[in-house]
């Protein structure tokens, strides 16, 4: 099978944000792969820069919330607990962490990631009250060899160090998007056929990679497909757009038309043979 999506749905609900819009991640393929469309072999037509992502990371969204704080008027709020003004320390001990994390979840040469990627407090429309609260949000990027519950494990420590350094933190992490880390073998016939396949088209041998993105993969490698990721280009940025922009991915016409080949030559092939000779046992 050849997937592919259109368009972004990497989002999940997490406290106001709740509704179609905020719905998909690790949804479509997952509910598609488990009603039926299931295939010995699966090929995603993921950005690659045409190298095949035999494996990734999995992704893990937490919520660092610092709560326990009083709500009063900013007229007698002097000398009153800000959680607001609570997050230097805490973002000064998870910068710390990060890198201590990252050495951790070395892989095969890859480093996993954590980005702090949001920050929530207060009430921006009644700014004559103190924050009660005050939350941070992760991404935390962990490799094949880990699972979700090492990660939350992780997590569980350093909110535990924080809390014990400055009890007045009152911090407290709530996962709320986990998707699992994936791979298959580079001695899968899939791979094979790809890595012939693209030699036939364009003379050279392909890289194999591991990525810190997300795909489909781990839906159907869960049910016993073998996926991996193999696509044209990797996205082609202007250096002047950014998110607000729909346009900022771009891939060379050529790149698109001789990945239809290496596509077209791996189906040929897998369904030239029967099951018994290219699934391992």
């Amino acid at each position: 099978m050849i997937s592919a999506t259109s368009g972004e749905i990497e989002s999940s609900q997490v406290d106001e944000f709740v509704g179609r819009e905020y719905r998909g991640y690790g949804t479509g393929a997952r509910y598609a792969s488990s009603h039926g469309l299931l295939s010995d072999f699966v090929v995603l037509g993921e950005p690659t820069g045409l190298k095949i992502m035999i494996g990734h990371f999995g992704s893990f969204w937490v919520k660092l919330s610092l709560t326990g704080g009083t709500v009063i008027h900013t007229a007698w709020s002097r000398d009153v607990e800000n959680k607001i003004e609570q997050l230097p320390k805490v973002i000064e001990t998870l910068k710390k962490w990060r890198k201590e994390f990252e050495e951790k979840t070395n892989y095969k040469g890859y480093k996993g990631i954590v980005n702090v990627a949001a920050v929530k407090g207060g009430r921006p429309w009644k700014a004559a009250r103190t924050p009660d609260s005050v939350s941070l949000y992760l991404d935390i990027r962990f490799p094949p060899n880990w699972t979700p519950l090492d990660v939350k494990e992780e997590v569980d420590q350093l909110v535990t160090k924080l809390n014990a350094e400055d009890p007045r933190l009152k911090l407290e992490s709530t996962p709320y998007a986990i998707n699992v880390p994936t791979e298959v073998s580079e001695d899968e016939y899939i791979v094979r056929s790809l890595v012939q396949s693209h030699k036939k088209v364009f003379g050279t041998e392909p890289e194999l990679t591991y990525e810190l993105w997300y795909s489909n993969a781990p839906n159907f490698n869960a049910l016993g497909a073998k996926a991996v990721n193999y696509g044209p280009s990797g996205a082609k940025r202007l250096p002047s757009l950014g998110l607000s922009d729909k346009d900022r991915e771009y891939i060379s016409v050529s790149d698109l038309h001789n990945c239809t080949k290496v596509y077209v030559l791996t189906s040929l092939d897998i369904l030239s043979k029967t099951r018994e000779e290219v699934r391992r046992k």
